[in-house]
């Protein structure tokens, strides 16, 4: 974990996210407002690589903001006492597993519940508030996110690439020089084909990105793809050696070191 963070990856991340913050909070802070520290906490949130898409999640946040700070705003107009909020606050916290589904659905419940609790502590509403930091924050990552910044970009897709590739080595060599070992050969093909999966869901993550990041992995499905085709046919090869209780002969192991070696300076 702490050589992914100080590698090109967690850099280039790292960079990302000190940028999102400090222009956020800047912002934050020149517009003077009560809980001027939502804005930062939000940019840094959005900006997580895991929640999909950059483009999109910013989309939902800002949609899900908006309509939560409607019903929300809609429910404080009637002037309901704290009993009511209270039972706003219990529902919205028992919709989140649900509404975890999508991100904008997550976004309006958890708006809803916050302005809520925001009510309960007898503050003047915020639903205004919570919207402008919203929208400032989902137009920070939008920004910073494509921002070009020093060096390679991709970082994140390559990492994910280079340790696919390492595993399919370590199960490719174990397979041709350890036939007999298949309870060593199961861990390796399970972590080389976890390995591959996350190689894959990080490629379609970035093509899914807007050109401009996206270019960056142009090409990483592809490679992706190959490498779980690989370890298809090392798969293929370990099963039909322990049929002829013989070794994977020389003409296959050649054929996939080859082709893992293509792979792998393909990234």
């Amino acid at each position: 974990m702490a050589r992914r963070a100080a590698g090109a990856a967690g850099r280039e991340y790292g960079v990302r996210v000190g940028l999102c913050c400090a222009v956020s909070a800047s912002l934050a802070l020149v517009l003077g407002q009560q809980h001027w520290y939502w804005l930062p906490a939000t940019a840094v949130f959005l900006v997580k690589p895991d929640l999909g898409p950059l483009a999109s999640r910013a989309v939902c946040r800002a949609l899900g903001t908006v309509v939560g700070a409607v019903l929300c705003a809609g429910l404080l107009a009637t002037g309901p006492g704290p009993e009511a909020l209270t039972a706003t606050v219990a529902v919205c916290g028992a919709l989140v597993p649900f509404a975890t589904r999508h991100f904008a659905a997550q976004t309006a419940v958890v708006t809803v519940l916050v302005l809520c609790l925001v009510a309960l502590a007898g503050e003047p509403p915020a639903t205004g508030e919570r919207v402008v930091q919203s929208l400032l924050a989902c137009a920070t990552v939008l920004v910073v996110g494509h921002l070009p910044l020093p060096g390679r970009h991709g970082n994140a897709v390559r990492h994910r690439l280079d340790v696919a590739g390492d595993a399919a080595g370590r199960y490719l060599d174990h397979v041709l020089t350890s036939p007999g070992d298949r309870a060593g050969r199961r861990v390796l093909r399970r972590e080389a084909y976890r390995a591959a999966a996350a190689a894959q869901t990080a490629a379609g993550l970035s093509a899914a990105e807007l050109p401009s990041i996206a270019r960056h992995s142009a090409g990483a499905q592809h490679i992706a793809s190959g490498l779980t085709g690989l370890l298809d046919s090392i798969t293929a090869c370990a099963v039909e050696a322990d049929d002829r209780a013989a070794p994977v002969s020389r003409g296959d192991a050649d054929h996939l070191g080859a082709r893992l070696a293509e792979l792998t300076r393909a990234t």
